[in-house]
């Protein structure tokens, strides 16, 4: 087994999951490095669903994306995407197609690219983590 590390360089954007808000300002953009806490950006109120087992954070969501070739020796390969944290319901993408959906925040999980991968030209990644059921433990 291969491992490559895909820690660097993500293209972050964070959502409250109402576009009312996030067209006021709410919703950001900027590069990340994993493993990225998103909602240690966001305000902390007292009126928290979550209350402390939250830490008192609204929740939201956060959209991480990347973009990557491979070569096309390695169309044989199988390709699996360890994710080994991701709080709230969380979704995998790549180049379109929905390769996971992952509903337990506390347990790493695979998910298999094989199928949807390109070798002839870029591939693009997205990992969609929801944290707006609540209230939660975070």
């Amino acid at each position: 087994m291969h491992t490559l590390n895909f820690d660097k360089d993500w293209s972050f954007s964070y959502s409250t999951g109402t576009a009312y808000l996030d067209a006021k300002g709410a919703a950001y953009k900027e590069v990340v490095d994993l493993p990225h806490d998103f909602m240690i950006q966001t305000p902390r109120t007292p009126d928290s669903r979550c209350e402390g087992a939250g830490g008192f954070f609204q929740g939201g969501i956060g959209t991480y994306e990347k973009t990557f070739s491979l070569s096309k020796e390695k169309s044989e390969k199988q390709f699996l995407l360890l994710i080994e944290g991701s709080y709230g319901n969380t979704e995998v993408w790549i180049n379109g197609n929905l390769a996971k959906i992952h509903h337990y925040g506390y347990t790493e999980f695979y998910a298999d690219l094989t199928k949807w991968l390109s070798f002839d030209k870029p591939n693009k990644l997205k990992i969609v983590t929801d944290n707006t059921a609540q209230p939660n433990s975070r």
